[in-house]
Protein backbone atom coordinates (compact mmCIF):
# COMPACT_ATOMS: atom_id res chain seq x y z
CA UNK A 1 0.00 0.00 0.00
CA UNK A 2 1.26 3.41 -0.48
CA UNK A 3 0.50 6.55 1.25
CA UNK A 4 -0.03 10.21 -0.04
CA UNK A 5 -0.03 13.10 1.94
CA UNK A 6 -2.72 15.78 0.40
CA UNK A 7 -2.75 19.16 1.40
CA UNK A 8 -4.10 22.48 0.48
CA UNK A 9 -2.14 23.63 -0.94
CA UNK A 10 -0.06 21.71 -0.53
CA UNK A 11 2.11 19.37 -0.19
CA UNK A 12 1.82 15.79 -2.31
CA UNK A 13 3.93 13.41 -2.08
CA UNK A 14 3.78 9.33 -2.13
CA UNK A 15 5.19 7.62 0.99
CA UNK A 16 5.76 3.89 1.79
CA UNK A 17 3.35 2.34 4.25
CA UNK A 18 5.06 0.43 6.97
CA UNK A 19 3.68 -2.98 5.91
CA UNK A 20 1.48 -4.15 2.49
CA UNK A 21 -2.29 -4.66 3.16
CA UNK A 22 -3.48 -5.24 0.15
CA UNK A 23 -2.11 -7.55 -2.40
CA UNK A 24 -2.90 -5.22 -5.44
CA UNK A 25 -2.66 -2.24 -4.02
CA UNK A 26 -3.41 1.47 -6.16
CA UNK A 27 -0.52 3.62 -6.93
CA UNK A 28 -0.37 7.14 -7.35
CA UNK A 29 1.07 8.02 -10.51
CA UNK A 30 2.06 10.96 -13.34
CA UNK A 31 2.02 14.74 -12.22
CA UNK A 32 -1.17 15.45 -9.21
CA UNK A 33 -2.98 18.37 -10.09
CA UNK A 34 -4.00 21.00 -7.15
CA UNK A 35 -6.81 23.64 -7.81
CA UNK A 36 -7.16 26.54 -4.68
CA UNK A 37 -9.97 28.80 -4.60
CA UNK A 38 -8.79 31.33 -2.44
CA UNK A 39 -11.84 34.41 -3.03
CA UNK A 40 -13.53 33.18 -0.01
CA UNK A 41 -10.35 34.13 1.94
CA UNK A 42 -11.78 37.58 3.91
CA UNK A 43 -14.18 35.02 5.26
CA UNK A 44 -11.37 32.76 5.74
CA UNK A 45 -12.47 29.57 4.23
CA UNK A 46 -10.42 27.89 1.12
CA UNK A 47 -11.64 25.23 -1.43
CA UNK A 48 -9.45 22.89 -2.87
CA UNK A 49 -9.44 20.93 -5.69
CA UNK A 50 -7.20 17.97 -6.52
CA UNK A 51 -6.44 15.42 -9.34
CA UNK A 52 -4.71 12.05 -8.83
CA UNK A 53 -3.79 9.50 -11.57
CA UNK A 54 -4.50 5.87 -9.78
CA UNK A 55 -4.58 2.31 -10.29
CA UNK A 56 -7.34 0.62 -8.98
CA UNK A 57 -7.11 -1.40 -5.63
CA UNK A 58 -6.55 -0.02 -1.96
CA UNK A 59 -5.10 3.73 -1.37
CA UNK A 60 -4.22 6.01 1.73
CA UNK A 61 -4.13 9.30 1.41
CA UNK A 62 -2.47 10.68 4.35
CA UNK A 63 -2.97 14.83 5.50
CA UNK A 64 0.17 15.77 6.83
CA UNK A 65 1.07 15.69 10.48
CA UNK A 66 4.20 17.24 10.55
CA UNK A 67 4.48 20.56 9.00
CA UNK A 68 7.55 23.05 8.46
CA UNK A 69 8.35 25.36 10.93
CA UNK A 70 6.42 23.60 13.68
CA UNK A 71 8.11 21.74 17.02
CA UNK A 72 5.10 18.94 17.31
CA UNK A 73 2.65 17.00 15.03
CA UNK A 74 0.08 19.75 14.54
CA UNK A 75 -0.86 19.43 11.17
CA UNK A 76 -4.29 21.21 11.70
CA UNK A 77 -6.47 18.45 10.48
CA UNK A 78 -9.49 19.91 12.33
CA UNK A 79 -9.73 22.39 10.05
CA UNK A 80 -10.57 19.95 6.94
CA UNK A 81 -13.89 19.61 6.42
CA UNK A 82 -16.28 18.54 3.39
CA UNK A 83 -13.67 16.12 2.35
CA UNK A 84 -14.96 13.84 -0.84
CA UNK A 85 -13.78 11.67 -3.26
CA UNK A 86 -14.74 10.88 -6.45
CA UNK A 87 -14.23 9.00 -10.39
CA UNK A 88 -16.34 9.08 -13.31
CA UNK A 89 -18.69 11.47 -11.66
CA UNK A 90 -19.22 8.39 -8.98
CA UNK A 91 -19.01 9.17 -5.23
CA UNK A 92 -15.84 6.94 -3.69
CA UNK A 93 -16.18 6.10 -0.20
CA UNK A 94 -13.92 6.56 2.05
CA UNK A 95 -13.09 5.43 6.07
CA UNK A 96 -10.91 6.97 8.69
CA UNK A 97 -8.12 5.23 9.91
CA UNK A 98 -9.27 3.83 13.46
CA UNK A 99 -5.90 4.61 15.18
CA UNK A 100 -4.65 7.21 12.91
CA UNK A 101 -6.94 10.13 12.62
CA UNK A 102 -4.75 11.76 9.37
CA UNK A 103 -5.30 8.88 7.47
CA UNK A 104 -8.24 8.17 5.37
CA UNK A 105 -9.00 4.71 3.38
CA UNK A 106 -10.21 4.15 -0.25
CA UNK A 107 -10.61 1.13 -2.48
CA UNK A 108 -9.79 2.49 -5.95
CA UNK A 109 -12.53 0.61 -8.29
CA UNK A 110 -11.65 -1.74 -11.25
CA UNK A 111 -11.35 0.54 -14.19
CA UNK A 112 -10.82 3.49 -12.39
CA UNK A 113 -7.69 5.65 -13.36
CA UNK A 114 -8.41 9.52 -12.18
CA UNK A 115 -9.31 10.50 -8.73
CA UNK A 116 -10.73 13.30 -7.56
CA UNK A 117 -10.66 14.73 -4.54
CA UNK A 118 -12.47 17.98 -3.02
CA UNK A 119 -12.76 19.45 0.43
CA UNK A 120 -12.32 23.12 2.09
CA UNK A 121 -9.99 24.50 4.70
CA UNK A 122 -11.08 26.57 7.67
CA UNK A 123 -8.15 29.03 8.15
CA UNK A 124 -9.27 30.74 11.42
CA UNK A 125 -6.04 31.84 13.29
CA UNK A 126 -5.91 30.20 16.94
CA UNK A 127 -5.11 31.22 20.57
CA UNK A 128 -1.47 31.32 20.17
CA UNK A 129 -0.94 33.18 16.83
CA UNK A 130 -0.72 30.20 14.14
CA UNK A 131 -2.86 30.38 10.98
CA UNK A 132 -2.87 27.23 9.28
CA UNK A 133 -3.35 29.19 6.41
CA UNK A 134 -0.68 31.46 7.51
CA UNK A 135 -2.40 35.08 7.26
CA UNK A 136 -5.86 36.48 6.31
CA UNK A 137 -7.35 39.51 6.22
CA UNK A 138 -10.38 41.40 4.17
CA UNK A 139 -7.68 42.41 2.41
CA UNK A 140 -4.29 40.38 2.55
CA UNK A 141 -3.90 36.42 2.29
CA UNK A 142 -0.41 34.73 2.56
CA UNK A 143 -0.98 30.70 1.45
CA UNK A 144 1.75 27.81 2.67
CA UNK A 145 1.14 25.30 -0.21
CA UNK A 146 2.09 22.75 3.03
CA UNK A 147 -1.30 23.07 4.99
CA UNK A 148 -4.34 23.41 2.84
CA UNK A 149 -3.48 20.56 -0.88
CA UNK A 150 2.64 19.10 -8.52
CA UNK A 151 1.05 21.55 -10.93
CA UNK A 152 -0.68 24.22 -9.19
CA UNK A 153 -3.46 26.52 -9.74
CA UNK A 154 -5.80 29.51 -7.61
CA UNK A 155 -8.09 32.30 -7.58
CA UNK A 156 -7.63 34.82 -5.85
CA UNK A 157 -10.55 37.24 -4.96
CA UNK A 158 -11.10 39.68 -7.52
CA UNK A 159 -8.58 42.86 -7.97
CA UNK A 160 -6.26 41.17 -5.55
CA UNK A 161 -2.69 41.34 -6.90
CA UNK A 162 -0.05 38.12 -5.47
CA UNK A 163 3.08 37.34 -5.26
CA UNK A 164 5.40 34.06 -5.28
CA UNK A 165 8.87 32.62 -6.20
CA UNK A 166 6.91 29.32 -7.86
CA UNK A 167 6.80 29.69 -12.26
CA UNK A 168 3.69 31.40 -13.09
CA UNK A 169 2.46 30.10 -17.00
CA UNK A 170 -0.31 31.95 -17.54
CA UNK A 171 -2.64 34.43 -15.55
CA UNK A 172 -6.51 34.99 -16.91
CA UNK A 173 -8.39 36.99 -15.12
CA UNK A 174 -8.36 35.69 -10.83
CA UNK A 175 -7.00 32.50 -11.64
CA UNK A 176 -3.12 31.90 -11.47
CA UNK A 177 -1.75 28.65 -13.30
CA UNK A 178 1.72 27.45 -12.08
CA UNK A 179 4.52 25.19 -13.97
CA UNK A 180 5.08 21.65 -12.55
CA UNK A 181 7.58 21.77 -9.64
CA UNK A 182 8.87 18.77 -6.93
CA UNK A 183 7.21 18.85 -3.72
CA UNK A 184 10.19 20.74 -1.80
CA UNK A 185 9.78 23.66 -4.37
CA UNK A 186 6.23 23.79 -3.71
CA UNK A 187 6.58 23.53 -0.30
CA UNK A 188 9.12 26.42 -0.22
CA UNK A 189 7.07 28.73 -1.75
CA UNK A 190 4.20 30.28 -0.07
CA UNK A 191 1.86 32.44 -1.94
CA UNK A 192 1.56 36.14 -0.82
CA UNK A 193 -1.66 37.77 -2.08
CA UNK A 194 -3.76 40.97 -1.11
CA UNK A 195 -5.55 43.96 -2.42
CA UNK A 196 -2.67 46.47 -1.82
CA UNK A 197 0.76 45.25 -2.86
CA UNK A 198 3.63 46.72 -4.77
CA UNK A 199 6.93 45.31 -5.74
CA UNK A 200 9.82 47.09 -4.58
CA UNK A 201 13.74 46.94 -6.15
CA UNK A 202 16.38 46.32 -3.85
CA UNK A 203 19.42 46.22 -6.01
CA UNK A 204 18.82 47.84 -9.19
CA UNK A 205 22.91 47.28 -9.76
CA UNK A 206 22.19 43.73 -9.67
CA UNK A 207 22.78 42.11 -12.84
CA UNK A 208 19.97 39.18 -11.31
CA UNK A 209 16.26 40.92 -10.19
CA UNK A 210 15.97 41.57 -6.45
CA UNK A 211 12.94 42.72 -4.95
CA UNK A 212 10.52 42.84 -1.99
CA UNK A 213 6.83 42.16 -2.27
CA UNK A 214 5.26 44.11 0.18
CA UNK A 215 1.49 44.11 0.94
CA UNK A 216 -0.94 45.99 3.53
Amino acid sequence: MKKLTLALLITLCVLAAPHAQAPAPSLVTGTIVLALDARETPRKLLHARETLNVTPGALTLVYPKWLPGEHAPDGPIDDLVGLKFTAGGKTVPWRRDPVDQFAFHLDIPPGVSTLDAAFDFLSAIGQGGFSSASSETAHLGIYSWNQTLLRASMQVPAGWKFATALPVMTKGGDTIEFGAVSLTTLVDSPVIAGEYLREVPLDASSSRKVYADLVG
